[in-house]
């Protein structure tokens, strides 16, 4: 299975398209910036020597209407809060986003993220934590 596939079982139920740190670098270089991604996390997949940055394309920037990038915009706060270690601050951004993208409950990576976060509020990680969802079977 490829890193990219394995990398996407991180998200339940996966995501439709995900891009790696590789791909996304030579998209961005094909696609001008045209495309506006978010970085959903990193991804520590079984097998690979380091962990991969998976982005997610969300709409060509020309017609991205406004609420779209600040989504974005706020997905990446929460990703640095939780990098950070300020999980009630990743909770809370992630969780009013998975409000707003899916009103019907159903999983979005915001999230995913937020369960994440709540259970790092539960139970924090080792200090030695570096922000990093580790896969353990392909």
């Amino acid at each position: 299975m490829e890193q990219r596939q394995c990398a996407n079982a991180a998200w339940n139920p996966p995501i439709e398209h995900i891009v790696g740190q590789a791909d996304q670098t030579h998209a961005k270089e094909l696609a001008s910036d045209e495309i506006l991604f978010r970085e959903l996390a990193a991804v520590q997949v079984k097998g690979r020597a380091g962990p991969l940055q998976v982005f997610e394309p969300l709409l060509e920037r020309a017609v991205a209407p406004p609420v779209e990038r600040e989504r974005a915009t706020r997905y990446a706060e929460a990703l640095a809060h939780y990098r950070a270690t300020r999980f009630a601050e990743a909770h809370a951004l992630w969780q009013a986003l998975a409000r707003e993208e899916a009103p019907s409950g159903r999983s979005t990576p915001a999230s995913v993220m937020a369960a994440r976060a709540r259970a790092f509020l539960e139970r924090p990680p080792a200090r030695s934590w570096d922000g990093v969802w580790r896969l353990s079977e392909k």
